[in-house]
């Protein structure tokens, strides 16, 4: 059985990137300004700390979390 979408896997083949344009204008007409009002709301929830790791040590705790675009190394208790 020939497979009938094996062009699609030549991303340099000029129908593929037509196609795709052609998608991407047909996706951004129906979507409109949608993506720009989730914008703040995606990002707050982004925004969230998330704990990527936490150590018990012999002088505390110690967590390293995101923090939107970045990591943060926090002591949570004992010594410091």
């Amino acid at each position: 059985m020939e497979d009938p979408y094996v062009w699609m896997e030549n991303l340099q083949d000029e129908r593929v990137l037509k196609l795709v344009e052609e998608e991407n204008s047909r996706f951004r007409e129906f979507i409109g300004k949608l993506s720009d009002e989730l914008f703040p709301e995606v990002w707050e929830l982004y925004s969230i700390p998330i704990l990527g790791s936490a150590r018990l040590t012999e002088k505390g705790t110690v967590a390293m979390y995101r923090e939107k675009d970045r990591r943060v190394i926090k002591w949570l208790g004992g010594d410091v």
